[in-house]
C-alpha cells in the first residue's frame, strides 16, 4: 500500500484533499500535515512513498520542504500541487519537483499521477539506484549540444525547427523539455511526446533557463564517457522507428521513445559514473551486451533506470513503457506494429538484438524491413 504524505498550510485545503480521494483508502495509507514544519515531522516519524505539497507556505515554503525531502529522504516522489504558476521560482521548481500539478485538481488524476510516477520503482532491486534515479533533479546534456543550443537561442533569427533539431540530439536535453510541457505549470491542453510543438509551447525563455539549470557535462575529465553517449545515435533511431510506425500517435511515440531510450545511461554516467563507467569500459571486447553486464552490476538495467526517471517526470505510461523495453521483451507481432515494437526493431538495427528475443516476438520480418528503411538514412 502506498504511503502518501499532503502538506498544504489550509486546513480547509486538507480537508478538502482527504474527502475527495476517500475512495483511494484502499490503495493509499494517506495522511495530512497542515504546515511545512507539520510536513517536516511526519517525514522524520515515518517513511512515505510520496509527498504532496503546497508551493506557498508561510514559514517552511514548499520548496524548503521537498528540498529536504530530497536531501535526507532520496527515494521519495516529490510533487507540487498549487495554483501559483507564473512566475519564475515556479520554473525553478522543477528542477526540485519530479512533477507539478495544478489547483483545483481532479482527484483521478491526482491519483493516477501519484501511481505512474511509483509504478516502475520495483523494477530497481537496488535501493541505492533507486534513490540516485529518485533525487535527481536534472541530466547534464553534451557540452557541445549545450553550447549549440545556447547560441542559438540567442540568435534572434532563430527557428523554433532549428532549436527542436538541436535538442534531439541530446536525450537529457529531450527529456527536460517533454517533462517541463507535460506539467500544468505551461497549461498545455494536451499531453506532448513530439519535440518541435514543444519547444513551440515553451518559447524561448524556459528553453533558456532550461540550458543553464540542467548544466553540461565535463568535457575535459569526461572525454571517454561522451564519446560513448554520442555514439548511441538517439536520432537514427528515431527516424527509422517512425518510418515503421503507421502515421499518427504510435510513430509520434515510437519516435520520442527513441529519442529517450538511452536516458538511463545519461543518468547513471552523470551520477552514478564511478561504477556505471567500469562496465562501459570492460564491455569493451565483450560479447556481452551491456544491459546484460548493468543488470549484473547494478540489479538494473539502463532501460528501467530510463523509464522509472520518465515516469516520475509524469512523462505518458505508453512511452515510459517503450523506454523501459527497446531491448526487449516485447508482445509478439499480430500484424500491426506497436510503439513498443517500432523502438525494439530501431534498437536492434542500431545496436543490435539477441536472436532469440527477435524470434520469440515473431519480428524476423519486419527487422529485414527496418533494415532497408537504415540504409536510406543517414546515421
Amino acid at each position: 500500500m502506498r504511503r502518501v504524505l499532503f502538506v498544504d498550510d489550509e486546513q480547509s485545503l486538507l480537508d478538502g484533499l482527504a474527502n475527495s480521494l476517500r475512495r483511494f483508502r484502499s490503495q493509499w495509507q494517506m495522511s495530512f500535515a497542515c504546515g511545512g514544519r507539520a510536513g517536516l515531522e511526519r517525514l522524520a516519524a515515518e517513511p512515505f512513498d510520496a509527498v504532496v505539497s503546497d508551493f506557498r507556505m508561510p514559514g517552511i515554503d514548499g520548496e524548503a520542504l521537498l528540498r529536504a525531502v530530497q536531501a535526507h529522504h532520496p527515494d521519495t516522489v516529490r510533487i507540487i500541487l498549487s495554483g501559483e504558476n507564473d512566475d519564475g521560482r515556479s520554473l525553478r521548481l522543477l528542477d526540485l519537483a519530479h512533477q507539478f500539478l495544478a489547483k483545483p485538481w481532479e482527484s483521478k488524476l491526482l491519483f493516477e499521477a501519484v501511481e505512474r510516477a511509483c509504478a516502475r520503482r520495483a523494477a530497481l532491486a537496488s535501493p541505492a539506484v533507486r534513490a540516485l534515479v529518485t533525487q535527481v533533479g536534472a541530466i547534464p546534456a553534451l557540452p557541445a549540444t549545450n553550447r549549440r543550443l545556447v547560441e542559438l537561442l540567442a540568435r534572434p533569427d532563430a527557428s523554433m525547427p532549428e532549436v527542436a533539431a538541436v535538442i534531439e540530439t541530446d536525450p537529457a536535453l529531450t527529456a527536460k523539455v517533454l517533462q517541463l510541457v507535460n506539467t500544468a505549470f505551461f497549461g498545455v491542453p494536451q499531453r506532448l511526446v513530439r519535440v518541435l510543438p514543444a519547444a513551440r509551447s515553451l518559447g524561448v525563455e524556459p528553453l533558456r533557463a532550461l540550458t543553464s539549470s540542467a548544466g553540461a557535462f565535463d568535457e575535459a575529465g569526461g572525454n571517454h564517457l561522451v564519446e560513448h553517449l554520442t555514439s548511441t545515435r538517439p536520432a537514427h533511431a528515431a527516424a527509422i522507428a517512425r518510418a515503421l510506425a503507421p502515421p499518427g500517435p504510435i510513430a509520434d511515440l515510437a519516435c520520442a521513445a527513441c529519442l529517450l531510450r538511452d536516458v538511463g545511461q545519461w543518468l547513471l554516467a552523470a551520477r552514478h559514473g564511478e561504477a556505471w563507467l567500469p562496465l562501459v569500459r570492460a564491455r569493451q571486447g565483450s560479447a556481452e551486451r551491456l544491459e546484460s553486464t548493468e543488470a549484473s552490476a547494478l540489479g538494473c538495467d539502463h532501460a528501467q533506470v530510463g523509464a522509472y526517471l520518465l515516469a516520475l517526470w509524469g512523462l505518458p505510461q505508453e512511452l515510459v513503457a517503450a523506454v523501459a523495453s527497446h531491448h526487449g521483451p516485447v508482445a509478439p507481432f499480430d500484424g500491426a506494429l506497436t510503439a513498443e515494437q517500432c523502438v525494439f526493431l530501431a534498437t536492434a538495427v542500431v545496436d543490435g538484438a539477441p536472436e532469440d528475443a527477435i524470434e520469440r516476438a515473431g519480428l524476423g520480418g519486419q527487422l529485414e524491413r527496418a533494415r532497408e528503411l537504415a540504409v536510406s538514412m543517414p546515421a
